[in-house]
């Protein structure tokens, strides 16, 4: 009896202990004082379409395992835990990581705040973590943006048949190509090929074709070899080129089942090597052309060459006809008079049969000659578009008698309009002269490198020098002198804060820029960032994410230069920084309050703020802070933890202070606090506040009392024990 008394006594000072001590604090009875957590990132943002992955850690502290759960609510969004299943068990000590992932296909461009819910404890005393340390909600942000518009109109296209064709002389091959216009605006296609050994005989249904939006049309192709096509595989392209600039293409390969021709040229220079002559003298180069084809066949050989070249070198055949092996002799003369001027010069050999090219020879040949007259210049010289460039070079007499010099120039050239100033001079033995190139670049030069040639008569001796300048054209970087534009040329940034900006470069010339690069100088690369290069099509544009973060004391206004490239076009902008102190999108004002009075003193002070955001662009993370000297004196929460704004948005903020230690009243200065920086105080009159008197925490008593039991219940069972 007295055993049964003490066992029953003891569970109910066991069941009396768990009542009174709650698995959490008074203050919140509910909440997982033992399951920390851990969330990356609080906040982002995607593109409409894409998902936004945050990542979850949870770590159980208690002695005892948790049940986990995990609940979102995402409103018109699609939530999905991944990487662990519901409900699950976590160990003592143990930590567990999964993914909360929100799908934004067809989601609302806004910035939103999505709530969590995360259950731990028991089966028997389960618990709620819906809250963040600082007593806020618990969750994350999303901010969902629109995707960027493509810069160019989407033209798909596709050939058929794709793979290789075997026909017969006189046949024909025939392809389709398939276009379809996916923009929601007409546009156009240009269809050509590159490299078509069957230019002549290729027949288009349409060379240019009109799309509406959506539509899809086919252009048929008709490839006829003609007689006498050499057996062989042909391979060419063919583009397809949209009004926006964009260029598709397809290569082709048509066999054409004859006998092989061929043909081999035998004898001759080496391309890289220069034939020497002189003024005056007779100069032949000997050579054999032979038919290594399948059948006896016709050639057309011919020189490709300048008039100039034409005028002093000519070949003794044009038209040969050989059999299967055989080998005709070939002459190339060169007869350069006295008059000719002393230069290099070439010249392209060349062998068809029909239409067909069998064979290209390059052969270069110098005219030399006693030389009195030397010229100093550089190897190559840089010069810019839109502008007039002078490259300066020198002339010296290496010669016995004085010189008189007379220069020759065509004004008109491709790198732009020449002229060479002294135009005559006068040298003596041993005497030397400065000269210069004068260059003007019209803006519709393009950026590529050019040979400029002059031409140098000297009098006594008779004779006429050729000088070639080699340049290389750039852009100029001047805005007017470009073919890139940049806007907009203001940008403002707070201090301590992170601005984003869009950057429009554009392309107002007529060809697509590769790889267009963007950086700002004037300022430390530390206080910027910006996304990485792009292309921009023929009269498009593209943005840039400019990323500004300026540090403390870096307030005021500074020049800084925009400088964009792509290859040899750039520009380089002048525009202007501004540093702010304080944030002024923002605009704050108090709208109600509510005291917690104990004992006839103010014990907490909860604040409603109403926010707005009186900017152009969103503005993320807001929330109030105190400044550093009040955050000894007042703790504060604020519920929701952050709010992200749209332009012209506003919302509420509540914000609960509790005083440390005794304070007074006055006027609290209360600052808000985004991404993109800190507004000037506001200043909210507080009244004298008491510190609560805030119970300490309790000891696990429950733990305690299990102990205890299990401690009593053995040592009855020993003295019973004992006792018998």
């Amino acid at each position: 009896m007295n055993k049964v008394f003490l066992i029953a006594l003891v569970l109910a000072v066991a069941l009396c202990n768990v009542n009174a001590q709650p698995y959490c604090s008074p203050e919140n009875p509910s909440c997982c004082r033992y399951l920390e957590y851990a969330i990356e990132p609080v906040s982002t943002t995607v593109v409409r379409g894409a998902t936004a992955d945050y990542a979850i850690v949870l770590t159980n502290t208690a002695i005892y395992s948790q049940v986990l759960r995990a609940s979102a609510q995402c409103a018109e969004l699609s939530c999905e835990f991944s990487d662990l299943s519901f409900p699950t068990t976590l160990m003592p000590g143990q930590s567990t990581a999964f993914h909360l992932l929100v799908h934004t296909a067809d989601a609302e461009t806004i910035p939103r705040f999505i709530p969590l819910e995360i259950r731990g404890g028991t089966l028997e005393l389960p618990c709620t973590e819906n809250a963040n340390m600082e007593g806020n909600a618990l969750g994350v942000s999303l901010n969902v943006v629109p995707p960027i518009a493509p810069e160019s109109t989407p033209i798909t296209a596709t050939i058929s048949p794709s793979v290789q064709q075997t026909i017969l002389q006189e046949e024909t091959a025939e392809y389709v190509i398939t276009l379809h216009n996916g923009f929601a605006e007409k546009t156009y296609a240009t269809i050509s090929s590159s490299g078509n050994a069957f230019a002549e005989t290729t027949f288009l249904s349409a060379s240019q074709v009109e799309l509406a939006a959506n539509e899809t049309k086919n252009v048929s192709i008709r490839v006829i070899a003609p007689p006498g096509t050499p057996g062989e595989t042909y391979y060419w392209t063919f583009l397809v080129r949209s009004s926006a600039g964009d260029q598709l293409s397809f290569p082709v390969a048509l066999q054409v089942y004859a006998p092989r021709a061929a043909v081999s040229l035998l004898g001759g220079p080496y391309p890289y090597d220069c034939v020497a002559t002189r003024g005056g003298e007779r100069k032949t180069i000997e050579m054999a052309l032979r038919n290594d084809g399948e059948a006896t066949s016709s050639f057309l050989v011919s020189l490709e060459a300048t008039s100039s070249v034409h005028s002093i070198a000519s070949l003794d055949k044009q038209l040969i006809e050989l059999k299967q092996g055989e080998q005709t002799p070939l002459t190339l003369s060169i007869t350069p008079s006295r008059a000719t001027v002393l230069d290099d010069y070439s010249a392209t050999l060349v062998v068809k049969r029909g239409q067909f090219e069998m064979l290209r020879r390059n052969i270069c040949f110098s005219v030399k000659g006693l030389k009195s007259i030397e010229v100093l210049k550089p190897a190559s010289s840089t010069i810019l578009r839109g502008r007039t460039n002078t490259i300066p070079f020198k002339l010296r007499n290496i010669g016995t008698l004085s010189e008189e010099i007379a220069f020759e120039w065509d004004p008109l050239q491709e790198a732009g309009e020449i002229l060479v100033q002294p135009s005559k001079l006068t040298l003596s033995p041993s005497e030397s002269a400065d000269a210069q190139l004068i260059v003007t670049v019209p803006m519709g030069t393009q950026l590529n490198d050019f040979v400029i040639p002059i031409r140098l008569h000297v009098a006594k001796s008779n004779y006429t020098l050729a000088a070639n300048f080699n340049v290389s054209v750039y852009s100029s970087n001047a805005s007017n002198e470009s073919l890139l534009s940049i806007s907009p040329l203001y940008y403002t940034a707070v201090q301590d804060g992170m601005k984003i900006v869009h950057v429009v470069v554009s392309n107002n010339g007529d060809g697509r820029m590769e790889q267009t690069r963007l950086v700002i100088e004037e300022i430390p690369a530390s206080w910027y960032s910006v996304d990485f290069p792009r292309p921009i099509g023929a009269r498009g544009r593209a943005q840039f994410t400019l990323t500004l973060v300026p540090p403390t004391g870096s307030t005021g206004k500074r020049p800084i230069k925009l400088f964009v490239w792509s290859g040899r076009e750039s520009l380089k902008q002048d525009a202007e920084l501004e540093v702010k102190p304080f944030l002024d999108e923002l605009e704050v004002r108090e709208t109600a309050r509510a005291e917690k009075v104990s004992k006839t003193q103010v014990s907490e002070l909860e604040l409603t703020l109403h926010v707005t955001n009186t900017g152009d662009d969103l503005i993320e993370n807001i929330s109030p802070v105190l400044l550093a000297d009040d955050v000894l004196s007042y703790n504060y929460d604020v519920l929701p933890n952050r709010i992200s704004l749209a332009a012209g948005q506003s919302a509420d903020l509540k914000m609960t202070l509790r005083p440390n230690r005794q304070t007074e009243a006055r006027a609290l200065p209360i600052q808000l606090a985004s991404d993109e920086g800190k507004t000037e105080p506001t200043y909210l009159q507080v009244p004298s506040m008491t510190a609560a008197v805030v119970a300490s925490p309790q000891p696990p008593w429950k733990v305690i009392t299990i102990i205890a039991l299990l401690v009593i219940i053995f040592a009855v069972y020993a003295y019973e024990k004992r006792g018998k």
